[in-house]
């Protein structure tokens, strides 16, 4: 057969057709039979031969690019896992059910596929979280309850959404921010509110249940506005009408001992505070040191001492302030100390200065309860204390006031000599007239002729010069009350000496003795030797503050009727403005015994009575006079007086015009 070039495009040659150099021959019918013979060789060809149509005959393919006949791909995929029926149950042509997938370093089933594709949440655009057999919870409030969730030991892997189901569900469980929550559980640590309230309490029912602020308004109402002047960081005490009362005392003023454990029992006393370890024997807490008290019961008229009083006798406060710095002295002209009793240069007779009385400065606290008053004094300042106001004048604070050892006599300018027996020349010119005095060995001086009103012995005081006085209300209030705390007893007659009170009066002269028979006392109270009732007596060297001569009081005012006017400082007479205050009060209207005393908030600190009905013996122990209309005040009584004389006796009936043989008057230096 001849080869010959192909005329047409597809046509078929044989591999040696290319190699000829020969030209094939190229007519048609040439071309045919070079086809069939081609065709001949392919089919004959193994294992080419399969490709037949009418191929029988078995065929395995051994290399990856060998052709497979029907037979053979039915045989090795149409059985076994990979059957359709298997992975395609649903006949979709999708393979639908798998064992799973394996790349050598990560597998997977496909149940766990199809479940992690149902909770795929990366996208951005899912709202909830789905666990399964757990209730759906929303994306947001997963990421909230995760950054709020306050229990949890890993809350850095909360905050980045890598919880298993079970942390993100107890995260969820214990949410409670979105205002249905009822319980927030147990809690096992303390809360910090961070400044937050908390709000909309209901009333407690236990004893450890919160309360709100209504529910402590309303349980103390009706009690807190009855405590007494209250002082900041004090405790109030319970008194015996269930009152609260500010008890000068504060918690960290508790004596403790640091030595020992156990129960301690607290309770308040005659408004002390008292500690016991077994409930039977109490010791007075003292919390405020170096303050002296007296109560008394004006219902069974009974005293009792108080805070570091307690228990003690008179002789106690000989060496305790402020009784103590009560020291008498020789003071001149311009308030200078020249000697103090006991010195050398300390001389009576008024060659070198007056004789005077030194009273330190002291604090008070007093306060009335049903059944009478307690009165406290202290050398210091104290919770609930004041200064005494006798050493506060013009609103200046003094460190001491003087008031004379002894009654008055009068100093004769024009003579420059004492007048020792009340003759009757006093001088009542301002500035430059007779002087008031205060030495010994000399008779009172008296309204027997001469005119000495209470105007004009003022004029005598202030003739000796700045700062010097009369014998005030104020200063008459604070020794009454050194005395009364110092003795428990309102009875001074019986506690110190009657006095001169029991002459029998001559009805025309003066007959009060002369002035220094206390001068060996010093500064000790006692009275001078001699019949009780005929001789001199002194409280802590203030010779006669009752008995032998009525003495002026100024700075206390009566106005019509019985209403008194206090001031301390510009004294002047039947004037009831400024510098005068009124005590806000009504004094007793008929004479008698005192029973009773004006006690309010303008006068805690004085003895001016309201109720008489009272004895020698009994209450305040001594007489009280008035009268209607202006009145000037007189205290302690004269040479027959007898037992209505007194430290507290009152005589609140005189004009300010008034003068006697029985009345003189003593001087006061306040600095």
């Amino acid at each position: 057969m001849a080869a010959n070039f192909p005329t047409s495009n597809p046509s078929f040659t044989k591999k040696d057709y290319v190699n000829r150099e020969t030209p094939l021959v190229a007519d048609y019918n040439q071309a045919l039979e070079e086809i069939e013979a081609i065709g001949s060789w392919i089919l004959s060809t193994s294992p080419l031969n399969i490709l037949r149509t009418d191929n029988t005959t078995e065929f395995t393919p051994t290399a990856n690019y060998h052709p497979a006949t029907k037979k053979y791909v039915d045989d090795n995929a149409g059985t076994g896992d990979m059957a359709k029926a298997t992975y395609d149950t649903d006949n979709d042509g999708r393979v639908d059910v798998a064992e799973g997938i394996d790349d050598g370093t990560n597998s997977a089933t496909a149940a766990s596929i199809k479940d992690a594709v149902d909770k795929k949440h990366t996208q951005n655009t899912d709202q909830y979280l789905d666990f399964g057999g757990i209730s759906q919870v929303a994306v947001a409030d997963a990421k909230d309850a995760v950054t709020k969730k306050h229990s949890h030991s890993n809350l850095p892997l909360l905050e980045t959404y890598t919880q298993t189901e079970t942390n993100l569900a107890d995260a969820v469980s214990k949410k409670h921010t979105q205002g249905t929550d009822t319980t927030l559980g147990t809690m096992t640590a303390d809360i910090n509110m961070n400044s937050h309230k908390i709000t909309n309490l209901t009333d407690p029912t236990n004893d450890q249940d919160a309360v709100t602020k209504k529910y402590v308004d309303d349980s103390i109402s009706g009690k807190a506005n009855m405590v007494s002047n209250p002082i900041e960081d004090n405790l109030a005490g319970l008194t015996s009408t269930g009152d609260l009362k500010d008890i000068g005392k504060k918690v960290t003023d508790f004596v403790q001992n640091k030595n020992t454990e156990g129960t301690i029992y607290l309770k308040t006393v005659n408004n002390t505070l008292r500690y016991s370890t077994n409930d039977t024997n109490y010791i007075i807490v003292n919390t405020l040191t170096d303050t002296y008290g007296l109560e008394w019961n004006k219902t069974t008229d009974s005293y009792t001492r108080l805070n570091d009083a307690e228990g003690k006798t008179r002789s106690f406060f000989d060496n305790i302030y402020p009784w103590a710095g009560i020291r008498r002295c020789v003071l001149n002209d311009l308030g200078q100390i020249v000697a103090y009793y006991g010195e050398s240069g300390f001389v009576e007779n008024g060659s070198t200065g007056q004789v005077m009385v030194r009273i330190p400065k002291f604090y008070y606290r007093a306060e009335s309860f049903t059944n009478g008053y307690r009165w406290y004094i202290s050398p210091k300042p104290q919770g609930g204390f004041r200064v005494h106001p006798a050493f506060i004048r013009n609103g200046v604070e003094k460190d001491c006031i003087y008031i004379s050892a002894y009654e008055g006599c009068l100093y004769d300018v024009s003579d420059s000599s004492y007048i020792t027996n009340d003759a009757q020349v006093a001088d009542f010119t301002v500035g430059t007239g007779d002087k008031l005095s205060s030495i010994a060995n000399a008779k009172p001086c008296s309204g027997l002729t001469q005119n000495l009103t209470l105007p004009n012995s003022r004029i005598l005081a202030h003739n000796r010069g700045s700062g010097w006085e009369l014998q005030d209300f104020l200063t008459s209030s604070a020794i009454q009350l050194l005395y009364l705390i110092e003795y428990a007893n309102f009875n001074s007659q019986a506690q110190i000496g009657r006095g001169v009170v029991d002459k029998t009066d001559d009805g025309s002269t003066n007959m009060a003795v002369n002035t220094g028979a206390t001068s060996s006392l010093g500064n000790a109270s006692g009275k001078a030797s001699g019949t009780d009732g005929l001789v001199s007596v002194s409280y802590r060297g203030i010779e006669n503050f009752w008995g032998n001569i009525w003495k002026w009081v100024d700075g206390l005012n009566i106005q019509a009727d019985n209403k008194p006017w206090v001031a301390d400082h510009s004294f002047a007479s039947d004037t009831f403005t400024s510098p005068y205050t009124y005590l806000n009060g009504t004094l007793a209207n008929t004479n008698g015994y005192a029973k009773d005393i004006l006690f309010n908030s303008s006068i805690d600190y004085g003895f001016l009575p309201t109720v008489v009905g009272g004895s020698e013996t009994s209450y305040l122990c001594d007489n009280y006079y008035q009268a209607t209309g202006n009145r000037v005040a007189m205290l302690g009584g004269d040479w027959y007086d007898e037992s209505d004389v007194g430290a507290l006796y009152w005589n609140l009936g005189a004009a300010s015009s008034y003068r006697s043989r029985t009345v003189g008057a003593r001087l006061l230096y306040v600095p």
